[in-house]
């Protein structure tokens, strides 16, 4: 099976295109297990982060902001994170390792990423909501960015059961 499954790139407002990739840990992952047409029972938010091992701000700021999110258990049910890793050699047992909570997976021929808007910025970061939209895209990382995910991600939780 090929590493991806295209369709169109992805814009606010419109479903997210879907894809499958490599897990780090082994297996594959797949965007519409987790919202669009997953089984109504387990349809969730998703953000989806894109990175690379030499991206600091992604390592120091965003992946531990993640982590916090992924195990809050308020929402840890109703929320995915998945991180894309666009190095064309990933240290999986350095990520292994890190024992994140959340599937780390490999683009490593950057083909996924520009569906996403990727251009050359990272950390770039998509809000998916459980009905598989595309609700906003970030590059980049910062307070104000960390702030607005939170915001997107809390008004999807508020309205939650309307994606049920």
């Amino acid at each position: 099976m090929a590493n991806a499954i295209w369709q169109e790139t992805a814009v606010p407002g419109k479903l997210a295109p879907d894809f499958i990739l490599p897990a780090i840990k082994g297996g594959k992952v797949r965007l519409k297990d987790f919202c669009g047409s997953a089984k109504k029972s387990g349809k969730k938010a998703v953000i989806i982060m894109f990175f690379a091992e030499w991206c600091e701000i992604c390592h120091d700021k965003e992946i531990p902001d993640l982590i916090e999110l992924q195990k809050d258990a308020k929402i840890k049910d109703k929320v995915q994170v998945l991180a894309i890793s666009i190095d064309k050699e990933l240290n999986k047992e350095k990520y292994k390792k890190m024992a994140l909570p959340f599937p780390v997976l490999s683009d490593r021929f950057i083909m996924l990423a520009p569906r996403y808007g990727f251009t050359k910025m990272l950390p770039m970061t998509v809000l998916i909501s459980p009905d598989g939209r595309v609700v906003k895209i970030w590059e980049g990382y910062n307070e104000e960015i960390a702030k607005e995910m939170k915001s997107g991600l809390a008004k999807i939780i508020e309205n939650f059961s309307k994606y049920q």
